[in-house]
């Protein structure tokens, strides 16, 4: 009798075991459904997001696509400039061997600059990464958009949807291809803000810090996860803040990254420029103040309206399901929710304060600055729907019962209404498409046949030591490989204390700027050659002109396709200074001439190619006053011959026996 039941025992505890591994397993294949179905949803958007991508690419209203080659904003061409320098020297370079601060991200310009140097790209291949790079992160944004619109409506369809809808959007399908970081941005944004909404707080905070180093503008996110918590803190405490070591390892988690970045970044440009901020940012700034409601009128008209779910009238049905979508998150998941729900207003109100276009539609060089904000925008827009049709069907069950000819009616009403807020902000889709990729095959066909083709010709007519003052100066710097002094004061700093087309108009070398509006010509100087746009579009840029060095005797002058060399015959050298070589012989030493410096103003370096492919590197400090003494023999002429940066302007003072002699 013992020995039945304990047998008994034994095959009730076996079969519950075998129920509960039946119970795993099932689970597990479910699961492993369900991550299966995910991938096929991921997967197709991605083929609808590269598909896209290569619509933009192959779209040839301009005559020309844009191919892999072609990018269409100089200031991608700006990025690749620095892509092509990092591979070369792992360092944040405008000009080869000079520092600067106008790398506004510099994680996208170290990874393409990384993957450059390891796979030995260079000249037109390096437009085709940056593309290649940029599909591949807008890719990782769809995965995002479908994964967290899946978990705020608790539906994968709703998922599917989103992701769908944003690979096909236009606007961000141009700034994937755009050679910029915005879909880069985008992805860490978006998976600071999912780690955030799930309570991992250290992913969080990292995520966001690495978001920083792609994109300034990431900071307001940081801002948005640390208030949240904050605020989260107060709301359940009464007002109190840190009640637990574990509150102060929390925020130290999502703050401490970011606050690090940033201490790194302004240590790097104080140390480049002396100044706390990037070239960039003082380059671009504009003193509109903390509240411009007047400029949110631009954001709107340039930008918000112009997407395609806003378009038109679909704004009456788009902007309160996106308003709706806000709500319905935050409702949901209270303050974890606030990086999603608002990251995009935030974008709003930083281009509102700091971007002042009042034009009616803007390009790709001011969207950019918002374009991250597109995926969030999607994502509640889609929450924001299914939202909707839940409040349709409780109204629905909240009238039972029902006659089957109500039921009817209600579902047809419900059916119809659905439809409406799916297709009405869709619907303005095709035409947006057209109208965004037309303008991306003219913004490239433009910037090849203007910026590019100047590059090109300084390269080709031009001494490897000429230095050119240029606004716009992406692609001249990229292709010239020349010393370029970038007029809007993003790469060069010192253009911010002087009127930047003045600026460029005095300096010594060549000169460059579109001859309309700002200059048909400079005195002193001779238009050398000036390159056109494509004709006959509405997003025509203007006839850029090179002006050669300033010429005030042309007879005197040797030609400028040649060096002029000093000419020594009939002269005896009878002193020579080596200036700052400590190994001089003493009678060319400084302490021999009584040589001083003061006045120190700044230090660079300077890049000089040779004819044999080789480079000579040369750095330097900048000082306004150097005195020395040198021989002469009483009753003779007396030449001084002063090597120096062909750059620089020079003027030399002479005294003799304590008189000036000119």
């Amino acid at each position: 009798m013992v020995l039945i039941n304990a047998t008994e025992g034994i095959a009730d505890r076996w079969n519950r075991r075998r129920a509960i591994l039946d119970q795993m397993q099932d689970q597990v294949w479910h699961a492993a459904q369900v991550h299966r179905v995910s991938l096929v949803i991921v997967a197709v958007a991605a083929l609808l997001h590269l598909l896209s991508a290569v619509l933009l690419m192959a779209n040839s209203s301009s005559g020309q696509a844009a191919g892999l080659s072609r990018l269409p904003v100089d200031e991608s061409w700006t990025r690749l400039t620095y892509i092509k320098n990092f591979a070369d020297s792992f360092a944040f370079q405008f000009n080869d061997g000079e520092a600067s601060t106008g790398a506004t991200s510099p994680l996208w310009i170290g990874l393409n600059g990384l993957l450059a140097a390891i796979f030995g790209l260079e000249g037109d291949s390096l437009p085709a990464l940056t593309k290649i790079v940029g599909i591949g992160f807008g890719i990782a944004t769809l995965a995002m958009v479908f994964r967290i619109t899946w978990q705020l409506t608790r539906s994968r369809a709703a998922g599917a949807f989103a992701a769908a809808v944003l690979a096909v959007e236009p606007h961000f399908a141009f700034a994937s291809v755009s050679g910029t970081e915005v879909s880069m941005t985008a992805t860490l944004a978006l998976a600071a803000s999912w780690a955030f909404l799930r309570g991992r707080v250290r992913t969080s905070g990292v995520l966001a810090a690495i978001a920083l180093t792609a994109r300034p503008e990431a900071v307001l996110l940081s801002g948005l996860i640390v208030g949240a918590t904050i605020f989260r803190w107060m709301w359940r405490r009464d007002g109190a803040i840190f009640q637990q070591e574990q509150d102060l390892r929390d925020i130290a988690w999502l703050a401490v990254p970011s606050l690090l970045v940033i201490a790194i970044g302004i240590t790097y440009s104080w140390s480049v420029t002396g100044d706390a901020l990037p070239d960039s940012y003082l380059a671009t700034k504009e003193a509109l103040g903390l509240l411009p409601l007047s400029n949110l009128w631009n954001v709107w008209l340039g930008y918000l309206h112009e997407l395609p779910f806003m378009h038109g009238l679909a704004w009456v049905v788009g902007l309160p399901l996106i308003l709706l979508g806000m709500f319905t998150a935050l409702k949901r998941h209270s303050f974890s929710a606030v990086p999603l729900a608002l990251f995009s207003l935030a974008l709003v109100y930083a281009a509102m304060v700091i971007y002042e276009r009042p034009e009616e539609q803007w390009l790709f060089a001011d969207r950019r600055h918002m374009d991250a904000a597109l995926p969030f925008i999607v994502v509640m827009l889609v929450t924001g729907t299914v939202r909707g049709w839940q409040l349709v069907r409780r109204w629905e069950l909240a009238r039972n019962p029902l006659t089957e000819e109500e039921r009817k009616a209600v579902m047809i009403t419900a059916v119809t209404a659905m439809a409406a807020l799916v297709l009405i902000p869709v619907i303005p889709l095709t035409g947006k498409w057209v109208t965004v990729s037309d303008e991306y095959s003219w913004s490239s066909r433009n910037v090849n046949d203007v910026n590019v083709a100047m590059g090109k010709w300084f390269e080709a007519n031009t001494p490897a030591s000429a230095s050119i003052a240029a606004a716009p100066a992406g692609a001249i710097a990229f292709y010239s490989d020349r010393a370029v002094i970038d007029l809007s004061g993003k790469n060069f700093h010192d253009v911010h204390e002087h009127r930047p087309l003045t600026y460029g108009a005095e300096h010594p070398g060549y000169f460059v700027a579109l001859r309309s509006p700002f200059f048909d010509s400079v005195p002193d100087r001779e238009a050398l050659h000036e390159t056109l746009p494509g004709i006959g579009n509405e997003f025509q840029f203007g006839i850029l002109r090179v002006y050669g060095p300033p010429v005030t005797d042309a007879a005197d002058e040797h030609s400028r396709n040649e060096i002029a060399l000093f000419d020594t015959t009939g002269l005896e050298i009878i002193d020579s200074i080596d200036v700052g070589n400590p190994d001089a012989p003493e009678q060319m030493s400084e302490a021999e001439h009584g040589y001083g410096i003061s006045g120190e103003r700044n230090g660079f370096s300077i890049t000089a190619r040779l004819d044999s492919g080789q480079q000579l590197t040369d750095d330097a400090r900048v000082f306004n006053i150097e005195e020395l003494t040198v021989a002469a023999r009483p009753g003779q002429s007396l030449t001084i011959v002063k090597r120096y940066d062909a750059t620089a302007p020079i003027r030399l003072r002479v005294s003799v026996d304590g008189e000036e002699a000119g």
